[in-house]
C-alpha cells in the first residue's frame, strides 16, 4: 500500500544518541516498536491525498451524460459526498492515532537518551574510578618497596650492630679476663708481702690484724692465769676498745675467748666499773652494770658477755710492733 512505502510524517526517527543495543535494552526496544507502528498508522506516508481530493472535485464538474436523469445524477453526487466524508472521517482518526504514536514514541525516545547518558555516566564514572583505583594502587606498591627498602636497610643496620656489639663484648672479655688476671696476680703478690710482714712482724703462730700481732691460744686457763700467760710472752690480753664488734667472727670459730676486760671495785665509792688491762675506762654499753667481780668475754658472734673470773676459757693475747698501742 501506499501509506506503508513512504517515509513517516510524524518525523520519528531510529537514530540511537548512545552505541547501546537493542537487544539489551528493553526501552529501546519499546520505542522501535512504536516508531513503527507510527510510520505505518501516518496517513501522510502517501502522496495520493491531494489526488483524491482532485479527483472528487473533478468528479462534481463533470457533466452529465445525455439521457441521465436528474434523479440519478442526484444519487450519485450524494453517494461520492457519502464516501468523502467516510474517507475524510478515517484519515482524521489516523491522524490522531499518529499524533498519539509520535508522542509516546517521543517519551520513549527521552527515556531512552536519558537511559543512554546515565549509561554513558555510569562507564564513565566506572572508567574514572578503576584509574584512580589504578592510580591508587601503584601508590601503594611504591610506598610498600619504599618500606621494604627501609626494613631491608634497617635489618642490615642491625646486623653490623649486632656484630659490633658482638665484637665490642669479645673486646670487653678479653679486658675483664686480663683484668681479673692482674687481680688475682696482685692479690698473690699481696698475701705473699703481707705473709712475709707477717713473719717479719709477728713471732711463730702469732696472726697479723690491724697492725697487731694476735695470739689464739688452744687451752683453756682462768682469766688471771690467761693474763699472766700473756705477759709472759711480752704482751697482754686484747683491748677491742676501738674494733667493730663483727671482726672476730672469722678468726675466733665457735669458742669464747677472755680478754683483757674486768670489773673493779673503786676505792672511793665502793662501786664496780669495767675497765681494761691499761687501766683505761670501758666507755661502752654492751656489758651490763657488775656488782662484783667479773671478768669479760669476747663471743664468737663479736659481743661481749660477762663471766666469773675463774672459769676456764681460751683466751687472746695482743703485742705491736715497736710498742703497746694505747687505743687498742
Amino acid at each position: 500500500m501506499g501509506l506503508l512505502t513512504g517515509p513517516p510524517l510524524c518525523g520519528c526517527t531510529t537514530h540511537q544518541p548512545h552505541p547501546v543495543s537493542s537487544t539489551e535494552n528493553p526501552a529501546l526496544q519499546a520505542a522501535l516498536r512504536s516508531l513503527s507502528l507510527c510510520a505505518w498508522l501516518s496517513p501522510l506516508g502517501s502522496h495520493r491525498m491531494p489526488q483524491d481530493v482532485t479527483y472528487a472535485d473533478l468528479k462534481f464538474s463533470q457533466s452529465p451524460p445525455e439521457g441521465t436523469r436528474l434523479e440519478d445524477l442526484a444519487y450519485e453526487n450524494v453517494q461520492a459526498s457519502s464516501r468523502l466524508e467516510q474517507k475524510g472521517g478515517t484519515k482524521q482518526t489516523a491522524w490522531f492515532a499518529a499524533l498519539g504514536c509520535a508522542g509516546v514514541a517521543l517519551i520513549l525516545l527521552a527515556a531512552l537518551i536519558g537511559l543512554g547518558v546515565h549509561h554513558w555516566r555510569l562507564q564513565k564514572t566506572s572508567e574514572e574510578e578503576k584509574v584512580q583505583l589504578a592510580k591508587q594502587l601503584r601508590e601503594e606498591e611504591e610506598r610498600m618497596e619504599a618500606v621494604q627498602m627501609q626494613l631491608s636497610r634497617a635489618r642490615t643496620e642491625l646486623d653490623r650492630v649486632k656484630d659490633t656489639l658482638t665484637e665490642s663484648q669479645h673486646q670487653a672479655n678479653v679486658v675483664l679476663a686480663a683484668l681479673e688476671m692482674q687481680r688475682l696476680s696482685r692479690e698473690e703478690a699481696l698475701n705473699t708481702s703481707w705473709a712475709q710482714a707477717a713473719k717479719d712482724w709477728c713471732p711463730e703462730d702469732w696472726v697479723l690484724y690491724q697492725g697487731k700481732c694476735l695470739l689464739f691460744s688452744t687451752g683453756k686457763k682462768k682469766w688471771e692465769e690467761s693474763k699472766a700467760a700473756c705477759e709472759a710472752q711480752s704482751s697482754r690480753l686484747l683491748i677491742t676498745r676501738s674494733w667493730e664488734p663483727d671482726w672476730v667472727q672469722g678468726l675466733l670459730g665457735n669458742s669464747y675467748h677472755w680478754i683483757g676486760l674486768r670489773s673493779r671495785k673503786r676505792e672511793k665509792t665502793r662501786s664496780w666499773i669495767w675497765t681494761w688491762v691499761d687501766d683505761s675506762t670501758y666507755e661502752g654499753n654492751k656489758l651490763p652494770r657488775s656488782n662484783g667481780d667479773s671478768c669479760a668475754l669476747l663471743t664468737r658472734a663479736g659481743e661481749l658477755q660477762q663471766k666469773y673470773c675463774t672459769s676456764p676459757f681460751p683466751y687472746i693475747c695482743e703485742r705491736a710492733k715497736g710498742g703497746w698501742e694505747q687505743e687498742g
